[in-house]
């Protein structure tokens, strides 16, 4: 499992920390001291997180992917001694194209997370919180993505998650996170997978997609999604690089632009 720079850990696990002593269900969070100096093979957490319900969760922010075989160790190691594993993910990691072909180690952290994959984002002293929830789209193996950004924990659970296929078969204890608007995000999900997305030309698809859609969302639906992403990306007042956030507000016009020509374009017709 690979490590950050001992200032930028220090900054992330504190305001982590933050966002799970916030849960009624959590008693006490601690960064782990020295944890930089530890080996590899001692799988090493930023934050153990302590449960009401005598449970321990090991937290594990990652800046860069871990291969299947480190998460097959790391989960016998830490469900053997009785704790909970959870892999945090730098957002960077993925794609700015809404569709991507699924690798190993991103389908073992889905079903290890039940669907409740969240990532991390930004730099000291402003992060942020994303949900990802993938949708099979296409081509075998290619997923949708579809996100919830800027995201607060509601609840924690330390469970023993079952997995019965896929490459981390077996018996883990994991985390059970929820976030708020979880079950809009079900239900948009489950919109997505009923679109008639096979009548759509793919700069329409992947406009949807890059506005957290469904092809069936409603006028309302479109025009919030694209306010809320505006309020996020906008050069003027995102946390993120100026020239990275306008590039991200550009494709956001653009996706939005598209979509009400072709909603006009079929109104037109009809």
């Amino acid at each position: 499992m690979t490590r950050t720079k001992t200032t930028a850990d220090e900054a992330l696990g504190e305001w982590l920390a933050q966002q799970f002593r916030a849960l009624s269900s959590v008693r006490r969070c601690r960064i782990q001291p020295h944890w930089q100096q530890l080996q590899p093979s001692e799988y090493p957490p930023l934050l153990a997180v302590d449960t009401w319900m005598q449970a321990t969760l090991f937290v594990y922010p990652q800046r860069h992917p871990p291969t299947v075989r480190e998460l097959r160790r790391l989960l016998n190691h830490n469900t053997r001694a009785g704790v909970g594993t959870v892999v945090l993910l730098h957002r960077g990691n993925f794609p700015e194209q809404p569709t991507m072909k699924i690798p190993s180690w991103l389908l073992a952290l889905h079903s290890l997370s039940h669907e409740r994959l969240f990532t991390y984002e930004g730099s000291a002293p402003s992060f942020t919180l994303d949900r990802l929830h993938l949708i099979a789209h296409g081509p075998a193996g290619v997923s949708r993505l579809l996100w919830r950004c800027d995201v607060t924990f509601q609840r924690l659970a330390v469970i023993e998650r079952v997995i019965r296929h896929g490459p981390l078969r077996g018996r883990w204890l994991s985390a059970e996170l929820d976030c708020e608007n979880q079950k809009e995000d079900y239900a948009a999900a489950a919109r997505a997978r009923r679109a008639p997305q096979h009548r759509l030309d793919p700069f329409t698809r992947e406009s949807f997609s890059l506005l957290g859609l469904s092809a069936s969302a409603s006028d309302s639906e479109i025009r919030q999604a694209f306010r809320r992403l505006a309020r996020e990306t906008h050069p003027d007042v995102s946390d993120l690089p100026h020239a990275e956030a306008e590039a991200r507000f550009r494709r956001i016009q653009v996706a939005y632009q598209h979509i009400l020509n072709q909603q006009s374009d079929r109104q037109d017709m009809e």
